[in-house]
Parts: structure tokens; C-alpha cells; sequence
């Protein structure tokens, strides 16, 4: 009997020690011992996953949410490894709706809302008056990287396009297993085979020798429109490239790869409102492209311009919140007007020339800055009014700007009373899209917050003049 007791209490004993010695370590390797501690964050340096170990890792996390946060920033809104991600209202990243930024045109298709109650939270945030569109500055500062066609998640679009636009005696010399889209591995094949085609009938992808530079909101998608109806201007693939202000990263390669297959008697051309007020852009066009590169500047009342752009954002941010439940955005001119206030005005009442929206129509300082590295004779200028009212007499002065045989004849051409502008006869579309649906009404600030703009754009606008060596009405205001 006693032999047994004797074992029960070792037993017992034995148990304890062990659950005691468990305790004991496990608060080690919580609060991490010395010894535990080192070698495990030398395993992770040596591993090559970067940084010290510090509050369970929270700060590498931190730290790679930022570097994506400022990789998503470069490249438009798309991650490195493909995903469609943007950055929230409070910095958060959250997944993209469909929408091509690289298309001024907003036609894309959106996402449906995914819960009712997440869809009432959003309305009464964007009928709030602070809830105000948010705006990045254009930034291509970023590294360089590698860049691939099997890497890049736009490439397939641009792939689609180019094909949906093939001439019929290229596209019969085309194997059928080419035609299809398949697997991206095979991306960099297929597209082989597509521009050797292209070349054995005499059309390459060349860098462009005409650029559309802005002013976004200034009538750039009706020159684009009206221009490449020559039949000696090539468009880019897509609307809008953004090399220079998002993509210079990837390279020249890319950059070839979104212009449109030309023939050696064509140009090339592209268009990029944003490059205007991108500062590194000049240089950058200086250093890459050919030396007789020429540009053109579309321009308009700056306050008008202003109006139109902030209207242009604040739809595409209420087009994100709400899909396709946009009826229910309820807003009025004079409630448009207030958020506009708020944006272009500071906590003083004056004009905020900080705000981009503001800055964008400051052109006398962003004109001055392309004639730093360009003569003026590299500048075909255009005023939005003359564009709409008429726009044979300009693609007469774009056909001897850029040295195209005479093609445009004023019988090509009609002005429609209900869209305000000048169409064209004999095409698939007879006027230039418009870049902003309209879903909400147009802003209707103050008088005195008009008034405040004018002034303010005064001293640029004369200045403008000067550079430019035309005379606008809209200068005189």
C-alpha cells in the first residue's frame, strides 16, 4: 500500500513538473528569450525577408503595405503582381472597381454593389459636402523594373485591341491558333507572330512623333477624334498611354508596344493630357523620343476647365462607390458648387493654387517649363472655342504642322447644334465622345468664388498670350 501511494504522488509530481516546464516555455517563446529571439530573426535575414523582427512583425508588414501602396500609385492603380487595387479614402488599399483610367471616356463597366447596407453607406457619405473626390498628383519617379509581356496585366487588352483592329490581309496571315487568347505564357509568342504580319505588309510599332500633352478638359479627345480621321495619323492602342506620367518605369519597350502598327509614310500618335503638368515629362521626351518630336496643347478657359475637371473626377469617385446604383445619387448644382468651393479655397477663402485641379489651368507655368527643352515652333496650339465652333480651319494648320499630304476639306464637316459642336461626314462616328457622361449636374459655385478664380488666373493667362503669341477672349475676363 505504501509502495503504491508512493508511486501515485511521483506520478502526480511528475505530471505537475511538466505542465509547470510547458508554462514556462511558452511564455519564453511569447516574450521571445534572448537565445529564441536571435536566432530567429537571423533566420529570417538570412532567408532574405527583410527586416528585423519587432511587435510580432507588425512593422515589416507596415512597411510592405507602403511599398505597395507606392507601387500601386506609379503604375495606375495596378499591383505588381496583377491585381486591380487602389488606395482607399483613409489610405487603406482596397480592391478596384472596373474602370480604365487610361481612358478619359469612362466607359467601363462597374461592380455591383455587394451589400445594401455597405451601398446606404456609401450614398450618405458622397451626399455629404466634405466628401469630396481625392486627387493624386501625377508621379513616375519610381525604379525601374523588369518588364515583361507575360508580366504586365494590361498587355492582353492591349493584345484584344490590336487584333479587333487588324486589316483583313494581315489578319490572313495569321495562323487560326493565333487568333485565340490563351494562356498568358504564351503572350510574348503570339504577339511575335501578330507584329511579324503587321511588318510583312509594311506596318511597324514605332515611338510617336506627335503627342497630344493636354490640357486635360480642354477638348484633347476631340483633336484625337478628328486628327487620326487622316489617314496618315496612326492612334495609340488606347486612348490614353500615360508613359510619362505613370509607366516610365517599364521601359521604351512598353512604351512601342502602345502605338499602333504604322507604315513608313504615317505618324504616329499619342495622347496624355496629364503630361502637361508632369514634371519630368519634357526631359524625359527630350532624352527618349526622336528629335523632331512636335506637340499638341489644347487650352480653354482655365475656370471652365477647372469646373469640368473636378466634375470629370467627382463622377468617376461616385462611379466607384456605387456601381451601376448611381439613380440614387442625389445632388444639385448648388450642392456641387459648395464641394467644388471647398476644394479650390482654402480655410481663408482664397484660392487654393496648391489643389491640382487648380494648378492644372495655370498654363502660363507649365508652358514655360516645355520651353525649356522645346523651341515654341514644336507647339501647335488650340483654342477649345475654335474647335467647337469650327474645326476645318484647325486640322488645315495640323495638317502642315505636322507635314501631312492636304486630306480635310470643310464639306467633311457639320456643326451640331445639340451636342454643341463640330461632327464629321462619312465616319463610324460622326462626333467625338464625351469624356464625362454627365451623371451628376454641373457645379454652380458663388460669384465670388468665380470671381476669386478669374483673378487669380489673370496674370497666367496675359502671360500665356505672350508665349503663345495668340489672343484668347477668355484672357481678357
Amino acid at each position: 500500500m505504501t509502495k503504491f501511494c508512493s508511486k501515485k504522488v511521483l506520478i502526480i509530481c511528475l505530471c505537475f513538473t511538466t505542465i509547470l516546464a510547458s508554462l514556462l516555455i511558452g511564455k519564453n517563446l511569447y516574450q521571445g528569450t534572448p537565445t529564441f529571439q536571435n536566432a530567429f530573426t537571423n533566420k529570417l535575414s538570412d532567408d532574405g525577408d527583410a527586416g528585423e523582427m519587432h511587435q510580432g512583425g507588425r512593422r515589416q508588414i507596415q512597411d510592405n503595405e507602403n511599398n505597395l501602396r507606392l507601387d500601386i500609385i506609379r503604375h495606375g492603380g495596378f499591383a505588381n503582381d496583377g491585381t486591380n487595387i487602389v488606395q482607399g479614402e483613409t489610405g487603406e488599399l482596397v480592391p478596384r472597381q472596373e474602370i480604365d483610367e487610361n481612358d478619359d471616356s469612362s466607359e467601363a463597366s462597374f461592380q455591383k454593389a455587394t451589400k445594401n447596407k455597405e451601398m446606404e453607406d456609401d450614398l450618405a457619405k458622397i451626399t455629404k459636402q466634405d466628401e469630396a473626390p481625392r486627387i493624386i498628383p501625377p508621379n513616375n519617379n519610381g525604379p525601374f523594373q523588369k518588364w515583361t509581356l507575360e508580366s504586365d496585366p494590361r498587355v492582353p487588352r492591349i493584345l484584344a485591341k490590336v487584333m479587333s483592329s487588324m486589316p483583313k490581309e494581315v489578319r490572313q496571315d495569321i495562323p487560326q491558333e493565333y487568333l485565340q487568347m490563351g494562356p498568358r505564357k504564351y503572350l510574348g509568342t503570339r504577339f511575335k507572330v501578330v507584329s511579324d504580319a503587321y511588318k510583312k505588309h509594311g506596318m511597324t510599332q514605332r515611338l510617336p512623333e506627335v503627342i497630344s500633352i493636354g490640357v486635360k478638359k480642354s477638348g484633347t479627345n476631340a483633336v484625337g477624334f478628328f486628327v487620326t480621321q487622316h489617314p496618315q495619323i496612326v492612334h495609340s492602342v488606347g486612348n490614353e498611354v500615360h508613359f510619362f506620367d505613370r509607366n516610365y518605369q517599364k521601359g521604351l519597350e512598353y512604351y512601342r508596344i502602345r502605338m499602333g502598327f504604322a507604315k513608313e509614310d504615317q505618324f504616329c500618335f499619342e495622347k496624355t493630357p496629364k503630361y502637361f503638368v508632369t514634371p519630368n515629362a519634357p526631359k524625359q521626351i527630350l532624352s527618349d523620343l526622336p528629335k523632331n518630336i512636335k506637340f499638341v496643347l489644347s487650352v480653354r478657359d482655365p475656370v471652365k476647365r477647372a469646373l469640368s475637371d473636378f466634375r470629370h473626377e467627382r463622377e468617376l469617385y461616385v462611379r466607384r462607390k456605387m456601381g451601376r446604383n448611381l439613380g440614387r445619387v442625389k445632388s444639385s448644382p448648388e450642392d456641387e458648387g459648395k464641394i467644388f468651393e471647398q476644394q479650390v479655397l482654402d480655410e481663408h477663402g482664397n484660392v487654393n493654387a496648391s489643389n491640382v485641379i487648380v494648378d492644372t489651368s495655370y498654363y502660363a507655368k507649365h508652358f514655360k517649363h516645355w520651353l525649356e527643352y522645346f523651341p515654341r515652333d514644336r507647339f501647335l496650339v488650340i483654342n477649345l472655342d475654335s474647335l467647337e465652333r469650327d474645326a476645318f480651319p484647325m486640322l488645315k494648320k495640323f495638317e502642315q504642322f505636322v507635314g501631312l499630304d492636304p486630306y480635310f476639306k470643310e464639306s467633311m464637316f457639320y456643326y451640331d447644334s445639340a451636342r454643341h459642336g463640330t461632327c464629321m461626314h462619312g465616319t463610324s462616328r460622326s462626333c467625338p465622345p464625351k469624356s464625362t457622361p454627365g451623371v451628376l449636374p454641373k457645379a454652380e459655385p458663388s460669384d465670388a468664388t468665380l470671381k476669386k478664380l478669374y483673378e487669380f488666373y489673370r496674370p497666367s493667362n496675359k502671360e500665356f498670350m505672350q508665349l503663345t503669341g495668340h489672343d484668347f477672349a477668355w484672357a481678357r475676363l
